[in-house]
C-alpha cells in the first residue's frame, strides 16, 4: 500500500511539473530576450521565437509557439503520417526549408502570415514617425499650417553601452539615403538598451504603413550582427509638392 501511494504521489508531482513546464514555455520570452547579450533577431515585447525547427526564429505570439510545439509532437504520429508525405487532410507546414511537419491547411495559412510579418516584429529596428508641430503652436492650435512628419527609427533590447549603425536605402539605389551611428542608451520602461534617431526624411502624413514598401532599413551593432532588411515606405514627393 505504501509503495502504491508513493508511486501515485510521484505521478501527481511529475504531472504538475510537466504542466508547469508547458505553461512556462508559453509565456517566457524567446531565448534571445533572455540572453545576456541581445541578438538582431530578438523579438519585440509580446512575441517569442516560433521554433518550428531549432533554426526558426520567426517572432510569433506565445500561443502560436505553444501550438507549434504541439504540432511538432503530433506530426510524428501515424495519424498525420503517410508514405512520402502527409495523411489526407494535412499539408506540409513549411515554416522554413527544413520544416516538414504535417499540419492542417489553416495552420499552414497562419505560418505564411507569420512569415510575412516577421520583420515587423523585431525589437532592434522599428520604423516610426516623428511629428513636429508648427513653430509656436502646440496641441489644439488653429493655425492653417499643419504639423510636419519625418521618418524615425527606434529599437529596444539592444546591448547597453553599444553604438548602432542605422542605414536606410531605396530599393535599387546605389547609395544610402541615411547612414548614421547612434548611441544605445538606457530609458525607463524600455527593456534593454534603447535606440532612437529622427532621420529627417520627410513623410507625407502620420502613417504610411498602407503604402507599398520602396526602401529598406537595417540596424547593425558592430561585433554582434545586423537585422535583415526591414521594408519601409518613403515618399519621393508629397502631393503638395506636385
Amino acid at each position: 500500500m505504501i509503495t502504491r501511494r508513493l508511486l501515485w504521489s510521484l505521478g501527481v508531482v511529475s504531472g504538475v511539473l510537466g504542466l508547469a513546464a508547458l505553461v512556462a514555455a508559453a509565456v517566457l520570452p524567446a531565448p534571445a530576450a533572455l540572453a545576456a547579450g541581445y541578438a538582431p533577431d530578438t523579438c519585440r515585447t509580446g512575441y517569442v521565437w516560433r521554433e518550428a525547427t531549432p533554426a526558426d526564429h520567426v517572432c510569433v505570439t506565445p500561443v502560436t509557439r505553444s501550438w507549434t510545439a504541439a504540432d511538432n509532437r503530433w506530426s510524428v504520429q501515424a495519424l498525420r503520417a503517410a508514405p512520402g508525405g502527409c495523411a489526407s487532410g494535412y499539408v506540409r507546414r513549411r515554416a522554413n526549408a527544413g520544416d516538414h511537419a504535417c499540419v492542417t491547411p489553416a495552420t499552414r495559412s497562419g505560418v505564411v502570415a507569420d512569415n510575412a510579418a516577421e520583420l515587423r516584429r523585431l525589437a532592434w529596428a522599428i520604423p516610426s514617425v516623428h511629428t513636429v508641430e508648427p513653430e509656436g503652436c502646440g496641441p489644439g492650435c488653429t493655425t492653417s499650417e499643419g504639423p510636419s512628419y519625418t521618418f524615425s527609427v527606434q529599437g529596444y533590447y539592444h546591448n547597453t553601452g553599444a553604438r548602432a549603425r542605422v542605414i536606410i536605402q531605396r530599393v535599387g539605389a546605389g547609395r544610402a539615403l541615411f547612414d548614421r551611428t547612434v548611441p544605445i542608451t538606457v530609458v525607463r520602461n524600455r527593456p534593454g538598451g534603447y535606440l532612437y534617431i529622427n532621420t529627417g526624411l520627410r513623410l507625407c502624413g502620420p502613417s504610411s504603413s498602407a503604402q507599398r514598401p520602396n526602401a529598406w532599413l537595417v540596424v547593425t551593432e558592430p561585433g554582434v550582427g545586423s537585422t535583415r532588411q526591414v521594408p519601409v515606405y518613403l515618399p519621393v514627393r508629397c502631393p503638395a509638392q506636385l
